[in-house]
């Protein structure tokens, strides 16, 4: 005898199963010129921003104004992001959670604030990544601090050089329609460490295996590039250009977990269905009438002490009506 139970548990399943980003969107405070269609999916959202203009220092405020993310509360006119603003706003998006630009942007470590001795910001690029980053999945995984030397004496951050065959072979190992965060360090003389992480971007491997790298850049504003092909490559590398020794490094990772969550529409669906749902009686006069011995009268009654009352709650139903539920 089939137990609708498991058909409820399938279900449910079902519904964790399919917490992709694409469609787990609440309603967001959208800034003026982002527009896209309720459920769009992941790639539509993102080629919303594209054309964007870039703005030092620019971001979306929680309230959803364009604003700075050194003074939140002042208001601008016209839109711009700088890399981290594109990429904060574009999260928020794709998962429908309102990250505030303070959580998003918080000192980890406390070594980059204002009076650091280390210099103010030198990692706030790698900050903001590991703040929406899943820290299981990164890659590559980091081996020591962040902030070392290098073979040749140079400071180098975590991750692989950009113009490194590690590099496309991270790339080649991208799981498809899933959303990637970037940062990128260099070494960096304007502060003590030797070394910043200065960029961030988005990385979507789309279902027909592009490898659209998004980002926002002072030369170009909000633009994408097809890292699958060797003019895209070779596109992002000019951006980067080799630096010898120590070199520009790239970390990625899929979004932290916790921003994913189950489709509201599958939810709802699933309820409807269990709402709609003919009762059962409960399991032990269930037995009884399919029984119809003392034995299966005892067994019901046995269920009924041992459950404490929560067999009320769990039905089955006979081999002969099982083709009608689910």
């Amino acid at each position: 005898m089939p137990i609708r139970l498991l058909a409820i548990v399938i279900a449910l399943v079902g519904v964790i199963s399919s917490q992709a980003l694409a469609g787990n969107r609440d309603p967001l405070p959208m800034p003026t010129r982002v527009e896209y269609p309720q459920g769009a999916d992941n790639e539509t959202v993102l080629k919303a921003f594209i054309g964007l203009p870039f703005r030092a220092d620019g971001a979306v405020s929680d309230d959803g104004r364009w604003t700075l993310w050194a003074d939140p509360t002042k208001t601008l006119s016209s839109p711009g992001f700088n890399c981290s603003g594109f990429v904060l706003t574009a999260v928020r998006h794709l998962t429908g959670q309102n990250i505030p630009l303070e959580e998003a942007a918080f000192d980890r470590d406390n070594d980059s604030g204002p009076d650091s001795a280390l210099g103010r910001d030198w990692d706030y690029g790698l900050d903001l990544f590991l703040n929406l980053a899943d820290l299981d999945n990164l890659m590559p995984t980091p081996q020591g601090p962040k902030s070392s030397v290098g073979p040749e004496g140079r400071p180098v951050g975590w991750g692989v050089d950009i113009h490194s065959h590690e590099f496309e072979e991270i790339l080649s190992s991208l799981k498809t329609d899933q959303i990637y965060l970037v940062t990128i360090s260099k070494p960096d003389r304007r502060f003590k460490v030797g070394l910043s992480y200065y960029h961030l971007a988005l990385i979507h491997a789309d279902i027909e295996g592009h490898l659209w790298i998004y980002q926002a850049t002072a030369r170009a504003g909000v633009h994408r590039l097809d890292l699958s092909t060797k003019e895209g490559l070779n596109a992002i590398r000019r951006y980067f250009p080799f630096i010898r020794g120590g070199g520009r490094r790239i970390l990625l990772a899929p979004l932290r977990s916790q921003f994913l969550k189950p489709l509201p529409e599958a939810e709802k669906e699933l309820e409807a269905s269990l709402n709609e749902a003919p009762k059962d009686p409960p399991l032990e006069d269930l037995l009884k009438d399919l029984s119809g011995d003392i034995l299966g009268q005892m067994l019901g009654e046995f269920l009924k002490d041992r459950t404490n009352g929560l067999s009320d709650n769990l039905t089955i139903v006979p081999d002969a009506q099982s083709s009608d539920q689910s």
